[in-house]
């Protein structure tokens, strides 16, 4: 069986912002799949808002912008999923 096991690994984010005060979250640290990229990022802060309308946002993770998985990215930036990622959205 060919599973690496990406798709079960978990990651520690802290989400924030520089919008406007309405649209912040929490910056307390979130466990979220591995396997989540710009949409499915999304779609957490989206929820975490509780917008009735939800808005596509992007996200960058030290200066780069999300478009793949976050296991992609951290490996890339040789960043640890042990710690908890800084995540700016806007």
């Amino acid at each position: 069986m060919d599973n690496d096991g990406d798709d079960e690994r978990q990651v520690q984010i802290s989400f924030t912002t520089k919008l406007d005060e309405e649209l912040e979250v929490s910056s307390a640290p979130l466990v979220v799949p591995a396997r989540l990229s710009r949409q499915g990022l999304s779609d957490v802060v989206n929820h975490l808002l509780g917008l009735s309308k939800p808005r596509p946002f992007d996200f960058l993770l030290a200066g780069t912008l999300i478009r793949t998985p976050l296991a992609n990215l951290l490996s890339k930036k040789g960043l640890s999923a042990e710690d908890v990622v800084e995540v700016e959205y806007f």
